[in-house]
């Protein structure tokens, strides 16, 4: 892997770039000189105890290279989010504006994103208790929240090969958010700035094994919310919500690659995540649990010659619950899930500038909300298209 290569895979990570919550483009493309659009359809449907949670969206993404070292990138989701008892959604999520720049000569990326206000704001409370089960990553939902307000991350990382082995890398972003009304009887919720630093590196045995680990320290300010009559209408004082913190985090992962006279491309990963602090709220403390996520992907030409691949995946995932602590009363347990999905499809690349793949998974697993235990059933069905233009600017 190169440098260049190294960095861009930085900002691809989950909670990283805004771009999070939509299509987010492949690595190998990001890398080309060349125009890229993307674009996809996912439905993924699940039934958490005795409701149904369904989503479809139709997330779109434009790559465009400006030079060989700039990159502008754009990002929106079109969806429908419905629930048997808690209605419909129908909105395109915020949209997600990204610039990248990479120092040819040197080991140094800038990255710039911007988080434009065009999705759904001010929901009612049973439609914002819609989101708050999409939201949560375990399901993998496409789309992940409600629109928010004008948010900018600005950030930079540095990276270097120490040996043929090994490569270090650090990094900060800065996240400015802007205010919004995530409920109709609410006021506007003004949610604090964020400060990351991250410090990491990267062992690599050989061309197709990986072994990373990143330490990242985000600096947090007060959320507040608007102070509401009985009514619901404003009155204009805001209290804190969320008090100023540091939260750490250290994630490890584990991937590797193996190719054989069947496999074309075999992948398997293992990323385990941790966070030690204690994030404080208005009268509490809350303490996250650890995450584990294994993740093994196959690719198997159907003849020599053939541009069709039969794609087999599978993904599971524990998130252990988090704990909230009132400052006085009894300790209450957040979400916790185990959850796994298996997927078979089938793709078509005739060449590098196009790519079409149709897959059909399920969902089995087991979540905990608080005392209350419930099983998870779903089925997921996604089409993905990627197209490079041939005329790229170098």
């Amino acid at each position: 892997m190169t440098v260049r290569a190294f960095l861009v895979s930085l900002f691809l990570a989950p909670g990283v770039c805004l771009s999070q919550q939509t299509l987010i483009p492949p690595a190998r493309l990001l890398l080309e000189d060349r125009w890229a659009i993307h674009g996809a359809s996912v439905w993924r449907e699940i039934k958490l105890g005795g409701d149904r949670y369904t989503q479809l969206a139709f997330p779109l993404a434009s790559v465009v290279p400006l030079s060989s070292s700039l990159m502008v990138r754009v990002a929106n989701t079109p969806y429908l989010a419905s629930s048997d008892t808690l209605g419909t959604i129908v909105s395109p999520s915020d949209t997600h504006v990204g610039l990248s720049w990479y120092f040819p000569d040197t080991p140094f990326l800038i990255l710039a994103d911007a988080n434009l206000a065009t999705g759904k704001k001010a929901a009612s409370r049973g439609k914002q208790v819609l989101t708050s089960v999409t939201t949560l990553r375990a399901f993998g939902f496409p789309v992940q929240s409600l629109g928010e307000g004008f948010n900018i991350q600005v950030g930079g990382a540095w990276a270097k090969e120490i040996s043929t082995l090994f490569i270090i890398h650090a990094g900060a972003v800065y996240l400015s958010r802007g205010r919004f009304q995530p409920v109709d009887t609410l006021g506007l919720y003004d949610p604090g700035d964020e400060a990351t630093a991250a410090v990491g590196g990267e062992y690599r045995p050989d061309r197709r094994t990986s072994l990373a680990c990143d330490i990242a320290s985000t600096f947090y300010g007060s959320d507040r919310l608007q102070s509401v009559d009985v009514l619901g209408v404003p009155i204009g004082s805001f209290f804190v919500f969320r008090k100023p913190g540091v939260r750490l985090t250290c994630t490890g992962r584990w991937t590797h690659r193996a190719e054989n006279g069947v496999l074309q491309d075999a992948y398997a990963s293992a990323r385990v995540r941790i966070s030690p602090d204690v994030l404080t709220v208005e009268d509490a403390e809350i303490r996250h649990g650890p995450e584990v996520e294994l993740d093994y992907r196959a690719e198997i030409p159907l003849s020599r010659s053939s541009s069709w691949r039969l794609d087999l995946s599978i993904h599971a995932a524990w998130f252990s619950a988090s704990e909230y602590r009132p400052f006085s009363g009894i300790i209450a347990k957040g979400f916790s899930a185990f959850i796994v999905d298996p997927w078979a499809g089938i793709g078509w690349r005739p060449r590098d500038a196009l790519e079409v793949k149709a897959q059909l998974g399920m969902t089995r697993g087991t979540a905990e909300i608080g005392s209350s235990r419930a099983s998870v059933n779903g089925w997921v069905f996604r089409l993905y298209t990627a197209i490079v233009m041939e005329g790229g600017r170098k």
